[in-house]
């Protein structure tokens, strides 16, 4: 009998029926359980099919994936990868980030990501300069030359 171990280093959690790990390889290898370490990104709006079976290598789409959680590791804050709760996949419009910390939901695309972060970092001071944070619902950075805000409805009774 030969028993073989494997260990695998988890690179974010995916939301399923349940929240699975992540390795680099793009493969589910165990469901989150009371107790385990929790301090990755959430993987949200694929389904199982989007990730490789175990043995095979990643897939297009996991590939952007790791390319996106490198890119986060050198971002400026309040971006670093630390305070990404949910990296939200829409397989045709691209990445759409959810910050901790950070009301508006950031929309990517698949792009470009180093630069599009970068911008974020140059118009985010402004934006909480001029109190648009608190009032902004979506952030668009996958336009270029310019960032596109989604404004919330204002609430009268404060």
């Amino acid at each position: 009998m030969v028993v073989r171990l494997e260990e695998r280093d988890p690179v974010a959690l995916v939301q399923l029926e349940e929240l699975y790990y992540a390795d680099r390889q793009g493969s589910l290898f165990k469901p989150l359980s009371p107790g385990d370490p929790h301090d990755f990104p959430v993987i949200t709006g694929l389904s199982r099919e989007h990730f490789t079976p175990q043995g095979g290598g990643p897939s297009v789409l996991f590939g952007r994936i790791l390319a996106l959680l490198e890119v986060l590791k050198e971002a400026p804050p309040p971006l670093k990868s630390g305070s990404v709760a949910e990296i939200h996949v829409d397989p045709e419009r691209g990445f759409t980030l959810y910050v901790n910390g950070l009301k508006s939901a950031l929309d990517l695309g698949f792009d470009e990501l180093p630069e599009k972060l970068q911008k974020f970092a140059r118009v985010w001071p402004v934006l909480a300069q001029k109190g648009y944070l608190q009032r902004t619902g979506r952030i668009n950075l996958d336009q270029p030359q310019r960032v596109l805000l989604s404004l919330t409805a204002m609430d009268d009774s404060k």
